[in-house]
């Protein structure tokens, strides 16, 4: 299809994506069938360029969890701090966190209270629901690579793997079932012996990515949702011995 006059340029065309074109060109545009269509696939053409750059210099997960429970140094703490000072997508990620370890930190002591009360009877009340993987020996099972590795609780199976990138290993996971989504957004935590955990947050498509500190310790895995719930694995091998 050929233009009805003389065709746009291409700083028209960006001129009237931006709201910004004149009068002429706006008439032009609306009688013109042919520009309205090369206007259309620039538009397509800067969604997509914008989908590629979405959250570009944004920090992962993992760094963002430990700047807001302030386990980085002084430099990247500073280095974090001042873009969650300018990006609010972050600035609410680290909002999430913090108010996520509060409710850590509740069902840690609730748990606690829960051992004290083992032998106890148990009368009706409501509670934290929690799924646990027992161990099995040293570890609940052993992780190798990239190969995955589901793990059934009730309605969700999780899906783990793990790589190396950088140098510094990654534990990545999956969540799936009919009751996946009720995990988005819960806070991950991915502990190794003493060191302070690995912390991640369960993303829009039910999945996290936590920077680990070894490969040699075995990690307890504690998956946190909105409702305090759990999702626990004793313990992962990730040691290739």
């Amino acid at each position: 299809m050929a233009c009805i006059s003389s065709p746009l340029s291409e700083d028209q065309l960006i001129a009237a994506m931006s709201e910004v074109a004149d009068r002429d060109a706006l008439e032009h545009l609306q009688q013109c069938p042919d520009c309205r269509a090369r206007l259309l696939r620039l538009q397509r053409a800067e969604n997509r360029l914008k989908q590629r750059l979405y959250r570009w210099d944004c920090p992962d997960a993992a760094l963002l969890g430990n700047f807001a429970f302030r386990l980085l140094d002084e430099a990247d703490q500073t280095r974090v701090a001042e873009h969650v000072h300018t990006c609010p997508l972050c600035r609410r990620e680290v909002e999430q966190l913090r108010r996520f370890l509060q409710i850590v930190e509740q069902t840690e002591a609730d748990d606690q209270q829960r051992v004290a009360r083992r032998y106890a009877p148990r009368p009706a009340r409501r509670s934290t629901p929690r799924v646990s993987l027992p161990s099995m020996g040293a570890a609940a099972f052993a992780l190798r690579g990239e190969v995955t590795q589901p793990i059934e609780f009730d309605g969700v199976t999780l899906i783990l793997s793990s790589f190396e990138e950088d140098g510094s290993p990654r534990l990545v996971g999956q969540l799936v079932g009919p009751q996946a989504a009720q995990w988005k957004g819960g806070l991950v935590k991915a502990r190794q012996g003493e060191a302070p955990p690995a912390l991640a947050v369960v993303t829009e498509r039910a999945k996290f990515e936590c920077r680990l500190n070894n490969t040699a310790e075995t990690i307890h895995l504690t998956i946190t949702g909105k409702h305090g719930q759990q999702l626990v694995v004793e313990a992962i091998d990730l040691s290739t011995g």
